[in-house]
């Protein structure tokens, strides 16, 4: 049957795309991870929460969300090649290289037969797709299911059912059917292609070909007349995921998300996302809403989609471990190991600031931008770096002829251009120290710096002289013994400080005042402010608070939910009231009370899609959007404040062995 095409070009209805930040956040499963085979062909979830995972080499694989076991060929598997994977009541059916194998509990049973590539239920039945047709498995016997000489000789490559049609693409054409069982009646060849995945959503199906495009066929059945989406090409799967989307995959552009009712091109996810593999086998959506990607060669993903968005190596940052963050209004300023310096701006590029090489060997350790514009950056052995900018004037003259009275004419042209220059600001320009370890901006114009054994000093540079003019120093004599870890200023613009040691207090108006409102000999790692008190988070004793107007002792912040870690890297308050905490062990969302105790705790992690883990302390920003900006050792996180969807779902309880005397009962 030949077919009219309504064709939709992205070239016509291409949306506006960022590749880089987009909220697809990946978490890779690899064979370093426990995968015995890197090309993984299905995998589905059994009724206790486990993940079954088809290997194409490496037998059938069983993850329980940290480790692997494996089934292979020497375990009664019947094969190490397994194309399909899928559970059903109390069994697991393993379609294979050489059939079927059939696992329940610990038994297998295994079935030799024609190749397996996909499996499918519908109620209690089982349908086996193979290179010959169908097969069924009914009363512990598989066997052929004939419907039509076309399909019976044809590869099965996916089967759906639309609520009241079968759909069956073959590697010759794509067919309907009115049922499955009894007589197959209203078998119908709808055209001749290699249609390689089918899917049914948004009462549309969507069929897709290897090499020509997908047809979406409308809910009316018109099947005379689909429309066809051209790109992308060389199709492996197409799967409905998350709200009005298909995902159609690739076997060498990763995938393409395409809007399920305009047909135009959302974004893609590949490399740029950290898909390392381009060439998708499938996507697969699981219990709770999880999507899955498997691919051949590069093991298989875990896709988050949610508030956040994450920044590395792959998206254009020049290293993973960030030291630093910083926001200028929409931009975000951030440094990462090897002294590299760059920004994020408000369209998501990354753009990297070239550094002098003086500090090469250096860790960068804070940055700020002062009441001028300039750019501020301390390292840890280097001393400072000021990145300024100032304007040129140059006059070119020229002579134009106006007529031969006056003859010619002299005119002068003013060039106005932005020179950028770096300025290096160290112990031999008069600094007080080349360690330095926090910055702030002063009321005054001033800069406030904290180093690492000689306390806090505010200063202000002479830009013509090159010299530094120290303003007020506070050391030892003030008890700053030890490494200044935090510089930051309160609501009314009073500059707070602490120390490795627990010291902490303020400088106002040119004088320090310490405080004791913390134990002492608590390692100070952060500080931040929220109306009217300041919280502390401390290296090994969660969060401290305290009124900024009853300064006289603190309390921890405690309430109805146990804080999930102890260790505190980062603390910065959402614009609704919310406060975020950096832990060496992921993110945690804390819903206080107005009394400040708590009231409700999230915890994010890599599971949940804040892949960095360990943030650094002071690598923490809001930007004017109110949107958070964490650094961590794996790269820079955005979350931007919004209602965060979490499928979250109680463990259910289920016991893999019981022994008596060290013997397993049945």
């Amino acid at each position: 049957m030949r077919l009219k095409y309504f064709i939709f070009l992205f070239s016509l209805f291409m949306l506006k795309v960022n590749l880089i930040a987009q909220n697809d956040q990946l978490r890779a499963y690899t064979i370093a991870d426990g995968l015995p085979q890197s090309q993984i062909m299905d995998l589905t979830q059994d009724d206790l929460g486990y993940l079954w995972v088809a290997t194409w080499g490496g037998g059938l694989c069983r993850f329980d969300g940290v480790n692997f076991q494996v089934w292979n060929q020497q375990r009664d598997i019947g094969s190490n090649f397994v194309n399909a994977v899928t559970f059903n009541r109390d069994s697991l059916f393993i379609g294979t290289r050489k059939g079927l194998s059939i696992k329940k509990e610990k038994e297998f049973v295994v079935i030799e037969g024609p190749e397996i590539y996909a499996i499918y239920k519908f109620d209690s039945d089982l349908y086996f797709a193979t290179a010959k047709g169908l097969f069924t498995y009914q009363k512990g016997i598989r066997k052929r299911y004939p419907i039509h000489s076309g399909i019976d000789q044809s590869k099965i490559n996916d089967l759906i059912f639309d609520g009241k049609y079968y759909w069956i693409a073959t590697n010759q054409a794509l067919w309907r059917l009115d049922s499955l069982t009894g007589a197959k009646k209203g078998v119908q060849k709808i055209t001749d292609n290699n249609f390689v995945a089918l899917t049914h959503a948004y009462s549309q199906v969507y069929a897709a070909t290897y090499r020509d495009g997908t047809l979406v066929f409308d809910p009316n059945g018109n099947h005379h007349d689909p429309i066809l989406i051209r790109e992308p090409l060389r199709v492996t799967d197409i799967a409905s995921v998350g709200e009005n989307e298909l995902w159609i995959a690739t076997d060498n552009d990763g995938i393409t998300v395409v809007d399920a009712y305009t047909y135009a091109e959302k974004r893609r996810i590949n490399e740029k996302n950290g898909l390392q593999a381009q060439n998708i086998h499938s996507v697969v959506t699981t219990t709770g809403y999880n999507t899955w990607i498997t691919t051949t060669g590069g093991g298989f993903y875990k896709c988050f989609q949610n508030n956040f968005t994450h920044y590395n190596r792959n998206t254009g940052l020049p290293g993973n471990r960030i030291q630093a963050v910083y926001a200028d209004n929409n931009d975000i300023w951030f440094a990462t190991t090897g002294a590299k310096l760059g920004y994020v701006d408000t369209s998501s590029e990354v753009h990297q600031i070239p550094v002098s090489s003086y500090f090469s060997e250096s860790k960068i350790t804070d940055i700020i931008k002062d009441t001028r514009g300039g750019l501020w950056v301390s390292t840890d052995n280097r001393g400072l770096m000021l990145r300024a900018s100032n304007k040129r004037y140059d006059f070119k003259e020229d002579s134009t002829f106006v007529n031969s009275a006056i003859g010619y004419q002299k005119t002068v042209d003013t060039l106005v251009r932005k020179i950028t220059k770096n300025y290096i600001l160290d112990s031999s320009k008069g600094l007080f120290s080349d360690q330095i370890t926090a910055l702030a901006q002063g009321d005054d114009g001033a800069i406030w710096a904290g180093s690492t054994n000689y306390g806090i000093v505010g200063f202000k540079y002479d830009v013509v002289k090159d010299s530094v003019v120290t303003l007020y120093k506070f050391g030892k004599k003030e008890g700053l013994l030890s490494r200044i870890r935090v510089l930051e200023k309160d609501p009314s613009g009073v500059l707070w400080y602490a120390t490795e040691l627990g010291k902490i207090g303020y400088i106002r108006d040119g004088v320090l005042t310490a405080l004791n409102i913390i134990p002492e000999n608590y390692t100070i790692n952060t500080i931040c402010f929220n109306k009217d008190a300041v919280f502390i988070g401390t290296a090994t004793n969660g969060i401290w608070w305290s009124r900024l107007d009853h300064l006289q002792g603190s309390q921890r912040l405690d309430g109805k939910k146990d804080r999930y870690a102890s260790t505190i890297q980062q603390l910065v308050f959402e614009d609704q009231g919310t406060l975020w905490a950096g832990t060496i062990n992921g993110l945690d969302k804390i819903v206080i009370t107005p009394s400040n105790s708590i009231m409700e705790i999230t915890h994010f992690d890599k599971e949940d899609g804040f892949l960095g883990i360990e943030p650094i302390s002071n690598a923490i920003a809001k930007d004017a959007d109110g949107n958070l900006w964490f650094g961590a050792n794996y790269g820079l996180t955005k979350y931007k404040p919004g209602i965060i969807r979490q499928q979250k779902s109680n463990g259910k309880l289920h016991f893999e062995d019981i022994q008596i005397g060290y013997e397993s009962l049945d």
